[in-house]
């Protein structure tokens, strides 16, 4: 029979000493420091990925309001707080109908502008339309740490206001906002395509709004987006300023687009098409690209 010797019976497992325990600790760390970035690199791909599908589903359904009415929608249907943008007159196209007849169906009392309801009336409120957040109007890049409300218009409104938005509409440039750009901002008046005769891969549709983090929800910069009484809210211009060079940028006003990806905003045009514009474009150039029909030649800008 077999039997232990008393060596082989004390004999213990070999384990970690404490310098050893620091050492593999140590280099566990230094691994996840480097993996750390690649991990937020491919995070934000992927929400530029998105922010991309965003904008490109927005163009489409300008496309098929157009298709529907020989124009496109219209920025604004006035600018008082009863007043509607171009974000109520998609909605079902992006696949929010259920929402859109919200706005659209009578109210008893409840006044109307181009057969949508008065956004600042209680009673249309009470239906809880203007709270609702439509995904495809916001960034993913963009965390805006739960639901942000704001008020009806600008100056607030009555009552809680509205859900906000990521995008808006290139209302033209900083020269002329009201007459040059894909939407303009005379009341219930849309653009057709054959008035864009810069051609509509040459012209800006829309694009990530410059909003600094301790913004938003704030006026002027952020607003709701199916009102159009706080004007920036929903539209924004595009000149010889240039963008936004990063979201903490306050050297640059409400009026800018800028985006919280680094160094480029994503903007769609009017072909449907969406590029990503480095924040180094001149502003001359991106002055030629917000405007329809200058007839100017825009030069190389990649």
């Amino acid at each position: 029979m077999f039997h232990s010797s008393p060596s082989s019976i004390c004999r213990r497992r070999p384990a970690f000493t404490l310098i050893e325990l620091l050492v593999v600790i140590a280099i566990i760390g230094i691994l996840i420091a480097l993996l750390l970035p690649a991990v937020q690199k491919v995070r934000e791909a992927a929400n530029r990925a998105k922010c991309t599908n965003n904008l490109k589903q927005i163009s489409l359904a300008c496309h098929t309001y157009h298709d529907n009415f020989a124009s496109l929608p219209y920025a604004r249907s006035h600018n008082n707080l009863r007043s509607h943008s171009w974000a109520v007159l998609i909605l079902p196209y992006i696949e929010q109908g259920n929402l859109f007849e919200l706005f659209w169906t009578p109210i008893n009392g409840v006044m109307t502008q181009n057969h949508i309801n008065d956004l600042s009336n209680p009673a249309f409120q009470a239906t809880g339309a203007l709270k609702v957040q439509v995904p495809i109007y916001f960034c993913p890049s963009r965390n805006r740490n739960g639901v942000v409300y704001t008020s009806v218009g600008y100056p607030p409104g009555p009552d809680g206001g509205g859900a906000c938005a990521d995008y808006a509409a290139c209302v033209g440039t900083t020269t002329n906002p009201a007459a040059n750009g894909a939407f303009i901002t005379t009341y219930q008046t849309g653009v057709r395509f054959a008035d864009i005769t810069d051609g509509l891969s040459n012209t800006l549709m829309f694009g990530e709004k410059h909003i600094p983090p301790d913004k938003y929800g704030q006026d002027p910069y952020d607003n709701t987006i199916y009102s159009a009484a706080s004007f920036v809210s929903m539209g924004r211009t595009a000149g010889s300023g240039g963008l936004a060079l990063s979201p903490e940028d306050t050297s640059v006003t409400y009026w800018f687009f800028g985006s919280t990806h680094t160094g480029i905003v994503q903007f769609a045009l009017c072909d449907g098409h969406v590029e990503a514009l480095k924040t180094s474009i001149p502003g001359s150039v991106l002055r030629l690209l917000a405007d329809k029909a200058d007839g100017l030649v825009i030069p190389s800008y990649d």
